[in-house]
């Protein structure tokens, strides 16, 4: 016969009796959950001034672990409302010595006339975390510019310093290999990885992974930055001020002649302006995003359901929009 479980019995940190309320939901420096305990609020009064150092550091990291899902969730948004990858075929492998391998074929694109963003090809990709994996495939640069505003309004108060990073990585399970129509050979593996170094007003400093799924790392998208590299990171190449990428991103896009190219980054800058506007339309009207960071788990929750449902009904119609457009210009429609 099963017994039951024995609730767990906690102390008070202030007199050690046994207590009933909590301050919780708090990570620590390595991502896990803590918590104190007080079996009065006078007790909790009374233990402010030993607790309130740690408990601003704990805000920050829970803040900063927030944040870190937030970016990364609304990147994967925009990656699937702003898809144009035309997918044929996978065949999956598990090579020795590599871990398991994807080998991705492209498909013909329908063409411009009949739209141009393409759903997302769920039915190759069925699980949520393969989903995650191709959505972040050799995209970690565009996904440190595309989020630069959603980064710096999440990360503005609490952090001192934002870096990017640029790595070279190890320890990948995962090997995606894109074959394109036109050119016969693979486009192969590299293991160039972009992320952002994030140092907190306390200093702790944490890395913040948005394409880490394209690798097969589980989440979350924050990690210790020691322990980032430690796990990670064969070598750490260039380190550079925030905002960079995006900077040498639009010199490099200027600089390209191939047609079909220019307008690709052309349509994505819109998209990106669209992306930006939305969100500044959700904060005025529902909560801040810095506010946002602050609040009780379940208060957190139910805006971070807010913000997930109205970006993802608003690029959806953003991206029909565009393509019906689209393939009214090419029939001559108004």
């Amino acid at each position: 016969m099963d017994c039951p479980a024995i609730p767990v019995a906690h102390k008070c940190s202030n007199c050690l009796k046994i207590a009933s309320i909590v301050c919780k939901d708090t990570p620590d420096g390595a991502g896990n959950l803590t918590a104190l305990y007080y079996c009065t609020q006078a007790c909790q009064k009374a233990h402010w001034n030993a607790h309130k150092p740690e408990c601003e550091v704990s805000q920050s990291r829970r803040a900063v672990y927030r944040a870190g899902y937030l970016v990364q969730a609304l990147h994967f948004t925009f990656r699937r409302n702003t898809w144009s990858w035309p997918i044929s075929k996978v065949e999956r492998d598990r090579l020795v010595g590599i871990g398991e391998t994807w080998r991705i074929f492209d498909a013909e694109h329908p063409g411009n006339e009949v739209s141009y963003f393409l759903p997302f090809p769920e039915v190759l990709f069925p699980k949520v975390q393969d989903q995650e994996a191709v959505l972040s495939h050799s995209d970690c640069r565009n996904a440190i510019a595309d989020m630069g505003v959603l980064t710096n309004d999440l990360l503005k108060d609490i952090c001192s310093d934002i870096r990017e990073v640029s790595t070279s990585v190890n320890n990948t399970p995962l090997t995606i290999l894109r074959h394109r129509i036109c050119s016969p050979k693979v486009c192969f593996f590299t293991r160039r990885h972009e992320v952002l170094q994030v140092t907190l007003k306390n200093r702790e400093v944490y890395a913040l992974d948005m394409t880490g799924a394209q690798y097969g790392w589980p989440l979350p998208a924050t990690m210790p930055w020691g322990t980032f590299v430690k796990d990670r990171v064969e070598i750490v190449k260039e380190i550079r001020k925030f905002g960079e990428t995006a900077q040498d991103l639009q010199v490099e896009r200027a600089a390209t002649n191939n047609e079909e190219l220019r307008y690709h980054h052309r349509v994505m800058d819109e998209m990106k302006q669209c992306f930006d506007m939305l969100l500044k339309q959700w904060q005025n009207n529902v909560s801040l995003l810095t506010d946002m960071l602050k609040l009780p788990e379940e208060d957190f929750q139910c805006k971070q359901a807010s913000l997930f449902q109205f970006m993802n009904e608003e690029m959806a119609a953003l991206r029909l929009k565009f393509n019906k457009g689209m393939a009214a210009s090419h029939s001559g429609g108004d």
